[in-house]
């Protein structure tokens, strides 16, 4: 049957009063204390499609189960916030789309959440956009937060790997402005031990030597090769050798069939050699 009832939904320990308009059945556990001839003493809750708008601004509409929303379902808050997408239980539960105040415009161009959720978290599979940052990330969380393998976009740079807790970490790979990328151990904003750098141009080492590849350590900010660390060309070691923020201070340098000898960021010696490693 169809029917217009007020309805309240329960936040924490308090209830938001409503005006429901749909499907409706007796309440179970009224449906004994119905008294004949007083049509106030029945009690009906929302079951089946309804539409049910709350004191506070919010609009639910979609379907129901014996009064709480249940299956398919749309939720208008009161900022411009949607969510459209399945529901259990009184909750977002399944597959579902967020759209956000932030940036929004309209659905299509505002920040948003597509993917699985588990009592209102991002929980699952699922891609978040921020529109205006140009930011996207496509990957797994738990409990609201990136957790798992990810893809994580912004700007001209795309991180592919782990994460733990909204940050990265873990085995990952970053790639930078389509020129080169960066795989190591990530912890957070940070790389711990040896990383692996690809470029997809060769760089200028030093004025006659250039390379495709660097392997070994970092400095965590400017991302320069710092510590120990070798360059490769064509799989040839070019430049082996102890680095300071980019600088090679202590090492070796290969070039055609000379190997020149590194000491406190100068060539102190050089000689011929048969064979290139």
């Amino acid at each position: 049957m169809i029917k217009k009832i007020s309805f309240s939904r329960t936040v924490g320990s308090a209830k938001v009063q409503g005006k429901y308009n749909g499907s409706v059945i007796i309440d179970p556990k009224y449906k004994f204390l119905i008294i004949p001839g007083f049509a106030n003493s029945i009690r009906y809750l929302p079951h089946g499609k309804g539409t049910c708008t709350y004191k506070d601004g919010q609009i639910y509409k979609g379907k129901w189960k014996k009064g709480k929303r249940h299956g398919k379902g749309k939720l208008n808050w009161s900022n411009g916030d949607i969510y459209l997408g399945d529901w259990k239980n009184d909750k977002p539960n399944g597959k579902g789309k967020f759209f956000f105040k932030q940036g929004f415009q309209d659905i299509k161009k505002s920040d948003s959440y597509i993917g699985q959720v588990n009592d209102w978290l991002r929980h699952g599979r699922g891609t978040y956009t921020w529109v205006k940052q140009r930011m996207k990330y496509i990957g797994n969380w738990k409990n609201d937060k990136r957790h798992g393998y990810g893809e994580y976009k912004e700007g001209d740079s795309i991180y592919k790997g782990q994460w733990k807790d909204d940050k990265r970490w873990g085995k990952g790979k970053i790639i930078i402005k389509k020129q080169h990328s960066i795989s190591g151990n990530f912890r957070h904003t940070d790389l711990k031990g040896k990383v692996t750098m690809d470029f997809w141009k060769p760089v200028q080492i030093t004025y006659d030597i250039k390379a495709r590849k660097y392997v070994g350590n970092i400095h965590n900010e400017t991302f320069q090769p710092h510590g120990r660390g070798v360059y490769i060309f064509k799989n040839r070691k070019v430049v082996i050798g102890t680095w300071n923020n980019g600088k090679l201070l202590d090492g070796k340098t290969y070039h055609k069939k000379f190997i020149s000898y590194w000491k406190n960021g100068e060539i102190f010696k050089t000689k011929i050699i048969k064979k290139v490693v």
